[in-house]
């Protein structure tokens, strides 16, 4: 066998302008997917990991450590980029979440460079198509455009394994010491981020001894090279799992690699780990047929790169049967390996254009013909993936409920406990779910759905709120005390939002109904200390309306109590809200019930006893104008006062 298939003064980097083309079209392609809503949920913070890692850069700036929040022994990769942010350019005045845009930015860079990276090394294996179609079938893999937008590790922990590998096949190929110097220090990158890379760090690092078989001159050399790269391994192993604490990660909550969990992986196992990441890419019977297509590669071994193969599915391997040491995980953690199962994917693929190729000499087609039926065959094929990856990135792009919910408590309704599904569980947390309003809800500290008790338990417990799944509070309205909560606020299912569907209950109902109307207000009913007071009481109430459509200023509540001859005795104004944010203006939604705040109508100490009209209606406090009824009133009354 020759000495190497690669010139060693052949270009690293393929040279075809056509190629750069079509990856600069599938960078295109990537950027409409992956940009499209990278603010996605803001600032309600969605993914549960991005805060931990914020909380986890400030707690270090505030106190010097993460240790008591469980995160110092966690790969310092990831923290450390939202240290920086946080630091050096967040406004101190601002949450400690405000650069996340900017955190996501960096990580959808990443990823995009990891597309070229893709097909740089496929490119390598096979033929430079290779490369572009390994691109094209990671890019609207729907797995991959889900996860891109969050500021996560596994952006850097995969673009750095991935140039490794690269690096290091550059470097055997065409002779570049450099390169697999260079493939050291990029794992090691990896390895700080997520300490998964350190499965590939010893093909990296041995990837020099192939030339003591190719390249027999260069055999010292080749040794020499790799003691001093295991040497650097090996020094910054000792930093990072001695120094560096990251032996105890085990104390991190839901960490995926606890050491007591260790044990050699069965196949049954290494399969259930590998068959949903192949599945995010087509159904199995679809990866029997790139088998089968992958065996015509044996017919045109010249043209495609052994050790880059080899080197390609060790590395898959040695990342399934790694992850599989500590049993089942979770199809995040295996992002190297689909990128991976994408080049070979492509590799399989390149069997067919090659046997395309040679049957079009032999019909004496157009040189072309065979690349550009593939392509147009794959492109078909990818269409399905592509028009899935497109719906999530519409709906990233959507407004996110959980921020119109926030808004809403915060200026609409008194504070109070609530409680709450996972859907909801953490709106109001200011630092894992980057609740920014002016008033608190606490939330009753286990998810729990109202039925999971009494309601006078619950109201026992200072619960004044219910956050509730709309499919379950409509499915089942009897199991949600339809006679003893009042629904204030609900959000429907809806193709134009994102987030769960809610409704928003108060556990107390109203005391009284009422059916009046003033404008666009309806007066629905109210709620009143007592029916009967002596002179000088406080008479504390409460109303509730719903609104057909917003007013064009923002109005405000009289409260009038009127004697027989209807004349003023006493009265209280004010904004109609608990919050003056929440004006009359921005009433628009029909369906919504408006909590009154508690109005406190202070009685004449020398009022004499009587029943007393207590009256109330709307007006602009700029002119003075009030809303009328049908007939011309510009007053509903709500109740009777006695005063004894």
């Amino acid at each position: 066998m020759p000495a190497s298939r690669v010139n060693p003064a052949s270009p690293i980097l393929p040279r075809s302008a056509g190629w750069w083309l079509c990856l600069a079209l599938i960078l295109t392609l990537v950027a409409l997917l992956y940009l499209r809503g990278y603010n996605t949920s803001l600032p309600y913070l969605a993914h549960v990991d991005e805060p931990a890692f914020s909380l986890a850069a400030k707690t270090i700036i505030d106190s010097g450590s993460a240790r008591s929040i469980a995160f110092d022994a966690y790969p310092p990769g990831i923290i450390t980029l939202h240290y920086l942010l946080i630091k050096h350019l967040t406004p101190s005045d601002a949450h400690f979440t405000a650069l996340l845009p900017l955190l996501r930015l960096m990580t959808i860079a990443v990823w995009m460079l990891l597309t070229v990276l893709i097909a740089l090394i496929g490119s390598l294996l096979a033929q430079p198509l290779t490369g572009l179609m390994a691109a094209a079938i990671w890019t609207v893999n729907p797995w991959t455009v889900e996860r891109v937008r969050f500021a996560l590790p596994d952006a850097y922990l995969t673009f750095f394994t991935l140039l490794g590998l690269w690096l290091a096949l550059v470097g055997v190929l065409h002779a570049r010491r450099s390169f697999s110097t260079a493939a050291v220090y990029s794992i090691m990158l990896a390895t700080v981020f997520k300490t998964q890379a350190i499965f590939i760090a010893p093909i990296v690092i041995l990837m020099p001894l192939l030339n003591l078989w190719r390249q027999p001159a260069a055999r010292r050399d080749a040794v020499q090279q790799t003691f001093w790269n295991g040497f650097r391994f090996a020094v910054f192993l000792l930093w990072l799992l001695l120094l560096y604490p990251t032996l105890e990660a085990d104390r991190i909550p839901f960490w995926v690699a606890p050491p007591d969990r260790l044990s050699l992986p069965s196949l049954t196992l290494l399969w259930e780990n590998l068959a949903p990441v192949l599945m995010t890419f087509q159904p199995i019977g679809g990866w029997l047929c790139i088998a089968a297509l992958s065996l015509l590669l044996l017919r045109h071994r010249q043209r495609i790169q052994p050790i880059g193969i080899l080197t390609v599915g060790l590395a898959a391997l040695a990342w399934l049967a790694g992850m599989s040491l500590f049993g089942t995980q979770h199809l995040r953690q295996f992002f190297a390996l689909g990128a991976l199962l994408a080049i070979l994917y492509a590799l399989g693929l390149s069997g067919l254009l090659f046997a395309l190729t040679a049957a079009a000499q032999r019909l004496a087609l157009p040189p072309r013909f065979a690349p550009a039926a593939l392509s147009a065959l794959l492109a078909l094929g990818l269409l399905p993936a592509f028009q899935e990856s497109d719906r999530l990135a519409h709906n990233f792009s959507l407004p996110d409920r959980r921020n119109d919910l926030a808004h809403y408590m915060d200026t609409s309704v008194e504070p109070g406990m609530y409680l709450s599904h996972s859907g909801a569980h953490k709106v109001f947390n200011r630092s894992w779910g980057g609740y920014d309003g002016v008033n608190d809800f606490p939330r009753y500290p286990q998810n729990a759905l109202l039925p999971e008790r009494h309601i006078d338990e619950w109201r026992a417990l200072g619960v004044e709120y219910a956050i509730m799944p709309w499919h379950l509070v409509h499915d089942n309205p009897r199991a949600f005390y339809p006679a003893e909560t009042l629904q204030l606020k609900a959000y429907p299912p809806s193709a134009a939002h994102r987030g769960p569907a809610l409704v928003v209950l108060r556990l107390h109902p109203m005391q009284h109904t009422l059916d009046a109307q003033l404008g666009p207000i309806r007066f629905s009913g109210y709620d009143i200390n007592a029916p009967s007071h002596s002179a000088g009481d406080a008479v504390i109430f409460r109303l509730y309306w719903q609104a057909a459509a917003a007013t064009d200023a923002p109005l405000q509540v009289f409260n009038h109590l009127l004697n027989a001859a209807g004349e003023l005795v006493a009265q209280v104004d004010g904004i109609p809200l608990w919050d003056a944010r929440r004006s009359t203006m921005t009433w628009d939604d029909p369906a919504e019930i408006l909590l009154g705040r508690n109005f406190i109508l202070q009685l004449p100490s020398a009022l004499p006893p009587d029943v007393y009209a207590l009256v109330s209606g709307f007006y602009d406090p700029q002119t003075s104008a009030r809303l009328t009824a049908a007939d011309g009133s510009s007053h509903i009354e709500i109740a009777e006062i006695t005063v004894r």
